[in-house]
């Protein structure tokens, strides 16, 4: 078949769960809201659904004798939806009667989050007599929680590797071992309507109750969020740098792993607290850089191997060190 190198999958899923909460608390209990012993009852129902779709062009071919390839081109539609919805009743009139309709103050309140992301991407492999091997991917993402400059980000990677042991001829002993290296730089978008400041409805509180909000004696009505949005969020970037050895001695039976790795982290994503005389307890920014860097050494051992029965013992030593190298003024 002039085509039977190419392979196309479509694939199409969801993910769905609901939660339903129920409190109650009975005439002359001190747990309701206001300590009054009066009765309430909480209602809290959550709904989640994911839907996503991955359309997949796979290639798999030799170019020549020595080089063989493989490709994959596609695309990613990511579709999230969250509501929250919570009843609550107070000063209940009839005992064991634990229906909202039962009690002569009520509240209500929902929430709800929508987010979608579009993706497309890129991946081709390449190997060399089955000793050298290098990848190559590309992600394109557009997310409709990115600020208004930042509508998409591109992720690249690169990795490659090389089986020194099937170029140098090794002991006998000496089973198997490469050298690797990775490139990769990623994207983490901010959260779902932080990049502008929305009206919500507020709660008030003196410090000594549990507070008020809306609606209050009848009447209905909406503040300012205490959280600034920022039209001007970017990607929160994480880019990568990772070196390895992995080794395998007397057929598999002593193994070691050695990495090195390096990662800086930019435009850090955080929610910065202000000053309450502003209006706001905090903003959305941009905020500063951090430096992940370590190593990691892993010493296998199978100590015991038969048809019924194994035994392996791996011993790990990591290193790691975190440092902040910049933070945006009042952070």
């Amino acid at each position: 078949k002039p085509l039977s190198f190419l392979t196309f999958t479509a694939r199409v899923g969801t993910d769905a769960y609901n939660t339903n909460s129920n409190q109650i608390y009975a005439i002359g209990s001190l747990g309701d809201d206001p300590q009054t012993g009066k009765g309430q009852i909480n209602n809290a129902s959550t709904n989640f659904r994911n839907l996503y779709t991955d359309l997949l062009l796979k290639f798999n071919k030799e170019l020549t004798k020595d080089i063989g390839f493989n490709g994959l081109v596609g695309y990613n539609m990511n579709y999230t939806e969250t509501q929250f919805l919570f009843s609550r009743g107070r000063t209940l009139q009839i005992p064991e009667y634990n229906n909202l309709n039962n009690a002569t103050e009520l509240y209500a309140s929902n929430t709800a989050s929508y987010q979608k992301t579009n993706s497309i991407f890129v991946d081709a492999a390449f190997d060399f007599k089955r000793m050298l091997y290098l990848t190559l991917t590309g992600r394109n993402e557009w997310s409709t929680s990115y600020g208004k400059n930042g509508k998409r980000f591109f992720f690249p990677k690169a990795d490659i590797s090389w089986v020194f042991s099937e170029t140098v001829k090794m002991p006998a002993w000496f089973t198997f071992g490469k050298i690797r290296a990775a490139y990769s730089k990623v994207g983490i978008s901010p959260s779902v309507y932080s990049d502008r400041t929305y009206y919500t409805v507020p709660f008030f509180t003196d410090g000594s109750t549990n507070g008020n909000t809306l609606p209050y004696i009848g009447q209905s009505g909406f503040a300012i969020s205490n959280t600034l949005g920022n039209g001007k969020l970017v990607a929160e970037t994480v880019t990568g740098l990772e070196t390895g050895l992995d080794l395998r001695f007397f057929k598999g039976r002593l193994t070691l792993d050695f990495t090195a790795y390096h990662q800086t982290s930019n435009n850090l994503l955080i929610s910065q607290p202000v000053a309450a005389s502003s209006g706001y307890v905090a903003r959305q920014v941009n905020a500063g850089s951090l430096v992940n860097k370590g190593i990691e050494v892993a010493l296998g051992i199978e100590i015991i191997q038969t048809e019924k029965f194994n035994w392996n013992l791996t011993t790990k030593i990591t290193k790691k060190i975190s440092k902040v190298t910049k933070l945006t003024n009042g952070v």
